[in-house]
């Protein structure tokens, strides 16, 4: 998301909250998330193909598959010169409770996804079996906001666990008018510790996601209650 108006950059990370923080800026111009084609809100998806999601375009529909997820590279080569003096965030999540928000979200879609520990199998293989938007998700963080080489490009890093009272300070300090963050698109699920109950199942989300661990600081075992 392009706000040309505040000279913002939302980089929406799947499973992140994201149509939630969409919201914040959109609900005060009377917006949607069904909207965003034309200024001050962009939706870049909506102007050009773009590079990370190409082949999980769904043909046939009136918008891109992949709705309002763009990265951050793409971002920037649209912007151009433009780019740095535009403030840039976007919202991480535990890898470990991200996919397992990713799985429950297929799932609620009546997709076939088979077990958790299955699910988690075929996306670290990119099975082609499974539905675009599960293979789009499923894709590291670091893929929507940093370089080929894993540079960060964002100038904030908000982190999901966090949101309600980071992103309040963080909105605040663009001069937006503050509003609630509504809870958008949640998903039926257990506690995350629960999915975890095979050691595999552990060791693949830590290698397909071993990148997002180390930039984000995240800990290399499954969140527990507290």
């Amino acid at each position: 998301m392009i706000d040309l108006e505040h000279e913002v950059c939302y980089v929406k990370v799947p499973k992140t909250a994201g149509s939630s923080v969409l919201m914040r800026f959109l609900a005060p111009m009377g917006l949607t998330l069904d909207d965003g084609q034309e200024p001050p809100i962009i939706n870049l998806n909506r102007v050009d193909n773009f590079r990370i999601s190409d082949e999980f375009r769904m043909p046939g529909r009136t918008k891109r598959y992949n709705g309002w997820h763009v990265s951050a590279r793409d971002m920037k080569r649209w912007l151009g010169a433009r780019w740095s003096g535009f403030r840039t965030f976007t919202v991480v999540r535990d890898p470990f409770d991200r996919i397992v928000s990713n799985y429950e979200w297929q799932r609620s879609k009546s997709r076939p996804v088979g077990t958790f520990d299955e699910f988690v199998e075929a996306v670290q293989s990119d099975h082609p079996a499974l539905h675009r938007q599960a293979r789009l998700h499923g894709l590291p963080q670091l893929a929507w906001v940093a370089t080929a080489e894993g540079h960060v490009l964002v100038d904030q890093v908000l982190k999901f666990e966090q949101l309600t009272s980071s992103f309040d300070s963080y909105f605040a300090s663009l001069g937006l008018v503050a509003s609630r963050l509504a809870h958008v698109n949640p998903s039926e699920r257990r506690p995350v510790h629960t999915y975890y109950g095979d050691t595999r199942t552990i060791d693949r989300v830590l290698d397909l996601y071993r990148n997002d661990f180390e930039t984000f600081g995240y800990p290399l075992r499954p969140p527990r209650p507290a």
